[in-house]
């Protein structure tokens, strides 16, 4: 059995650098201040607050509940995000419309984000593809694993 979940996956990182282009090229047009707000956020901590945000938001997507319950929840979950990162809701507001403004620092934090993202699905594939083999070998019977731990070889007998 072929499995495409992967592809999938893949193809939705894809998609999501394109639209994450796209709206910075109109941001861009749009943008019109310079000043930056008073305990700007760092790009690497509002990368790891978004990438939290998105991480959040993608778990939530895949349940089936009206979309005004998920809204409530991730609402809530985003409060936990924040709070386990030391950011008041309108810190993070403030630095992200400063962020969406200054798109060159935007489309950075969104490229280490996707970047994060697929280096973490190739390790878990990695991880998989390692497990299914290690499987195979062990249903082969060419390995056996000892599970004693710190086992010592014993030695032969005369």
């Amino acid at each position: 059995m072929v499995n495409y979940s992967c592809y999938f996956e893949k193809e939705k990182l894809h998609k999501m650098r394109i639209i994450t282009v796209l709206l910075v090229l109109w941001l861009v047009f749009v943008s019109c201040a310079d000043e930056k707000p008073e305990n700007l956020l760092s790009s690497e901590k509002m990368e790891k607050v978004v990438k939290e945000l998105l991480l959040a938001e993608k778990k939530l997507s895949s349940l089936n509940l009206p979309s005004d319950t998920l809204y409530q929840i991730y609402e809530y979950q985003k409060q936990v995000v924040l709070r386990d990162n030391a950011v008041t809701s309108a810190h993070f507001d403030k630095s992200l419309t400063y962020y969406l403004e200054h798109s060159e620092a935007y489309v950075e934090i969104y490229e280490r984000i996707i970047d994060s993202l697929q280096l973490e699905l190739k390790n878990a594939e990695l991880k998989s593809e390692k497990k299914i083999k290690l499987d195979t070998l062990q249903g082969r019977g060419k390995i056996k694993i000892n599970n004693k731990q710190n086992a010592l070889p014993q030695k032969p007998r005369n």
